[in-house]
């Protein structure tokens, strides 16, 4: 059998259990952040992954799917670190935030948005300019409230339509998810940060419009109610703990609001206010 973990700073490690050569491999290529191992301790979350002539069967505390696709079993993967990830943020009253994050020159930059609304595409648009990648879908704060720590997981797009600059490599699947009965694309980013806690330069609260183009910034109490509304976590204490938390951030970093009809608008705004050359 062959042992692999998955490394997140924020979570305890995850180690996959597995008779498949291969998947290790492509493993890496989806969490940069993976090692083999001789073993696997008690303590460790274990996931255990069966290659039987093609198709696969995936266990994890108890549940049991049997019968999968390679495609289906980076879906059930994915959306199972999702799930351990959401435990351990209440477990341990983790800040965390529904957006999207990139780094430039050692700085985070913070992308407040709800689905559907862009985020990741914007995020794969300027991972293709030259930024890396920190997360998708959770922007996890640290304990002072100004650094976020990555969450490596792949890049979710539900279309490539605006997209143009995703390369067919990228692609590791659009298929059938089994766990959530949709289908999505799942991308492999072109470059990851390092898995350390970055800094936050600006937060921007993007949103797509029909003809609207306009970036402003936010008063302290503007972006402290924006900030508190896009928790990701819906239980009362942690709202409590995030409020505090977002009252600090909303008086030390700059927060701002962006209308935009197609990504390189947003683009152009983001560029314009950390001081990089713009699009023409």
């Amino acid at each position: 059998m062959i042992y692999i973990e998955l490394c997140f700073l924020f979570m305890a490690q995850v180690t996959i259990v597995t008779n498949d050569i291969e998947l290790p491999v492509w493993l890496n290529k989806l969490y940069p952040y993976t090692n083999r191992v001789s073993g696997y301790a008690e303590a460790s979350t274990v996931m255990t992954i069966t290659n039987q002539s093609g198709e696969y069967t995936f266990c994890y505390e108890g549940r049991l799917i049997c019968g999968l696709s390679r495609n289906g079993l980076y879906y059930v993967v994915y959306e199972v670190l999702q799930e351990i990830a959401e435990k351990n943020f209440l477990s341990y009253r983790t800040d965390v935030l529904h957006g999207a994050c990139v780094e430039k020159e050692g700085k985070a930059l913070v992308f407040l948005a709800g689905t559907n609304t862009g985020k990741s595409t914007l995020t794969a648009e300027l991972i293709h300019q030259g930024y890396r990648y920190i997360s998708d879908d959770y922007v996890i704060l640290s304990k002072d409230n100004t650094g976020i720590i990555p969450f490596h997981l792949p890049l979710k797009l539900r279309t490539l339509e605006f997209t143009t600059t995703v390369e067919e490599k990228q692609i590791v699947v659009r298929d059938f998810n089994p766990v959530k009965n949709e289908n999505y694309y799942l991308i492999q980013p072109e470059a990851f940060s390092q898995n350390k806690i970055y800094p936050v330069q600006a937060v921007f609260q993007i949103e797509r419009t029909q003809n609207e183009n306009i970036m402003r910034r936010l008063k302290c109490n503007e972006a402290f109610g924006t900030i508190v509304s896009y928790s990701k976590i819906a239980d009362r204490n942690s709202i409590k703990k995030l409020m505090t938390s977002a009252l600090s951030l909303a008086r030390i970093i700059e927060v701002y609001k962006i209308y935009f009809t197609r990504t390189e608008n947003c683009i152009n705004y983001i560029k314009k206010t950390i001081g990089e050359k713009q699009d023409v």
